[in-house]
């Protein structure tokens, strides 16, 4: 098996490192200039309840309460704005 030089390796990270910025850097271009959309309108109504309703809400609607339960505490963080709450997608 072939190990990389470090020449290569320091070649590979770095490459890797700028296909990772511009990807962020994509992904956050623009981020706030449409309006909300309904599924992200409808996420931010049922985060902007109690976590009880959260999941008691999602649990009839076949869905999981796990991402409006995390945007909840987000929103408790960093507010509701439009380029907020598009800022939790943006982790994953």
């Amino acid at each position: 098996m072939k190990t990389f030089d470090s020449r290569a390796q320091i070649y590979f990270w770095s490459g890797l490192g700028l296909v990772l910025l511009v990807g962020v850097f994509l992904r956050l271009w623009g981020i706030g200039d449409e309006s909300l959309r309904l599924d992200e309108a409808q996420s931010i109504w049922q985060a902007s309840h109690s976590f009880n309703f959260i999941i008691d809400y999602m649990l009839k609607n076949v869905h999981l309460p796990l991402h409006n339960s995390l945007l909840h505490i987000w929103m408790t963080l960093f507010g509701a704005s439009e380029i907020s709450v598009r800022l939790l997608a943006v982790i994953p």
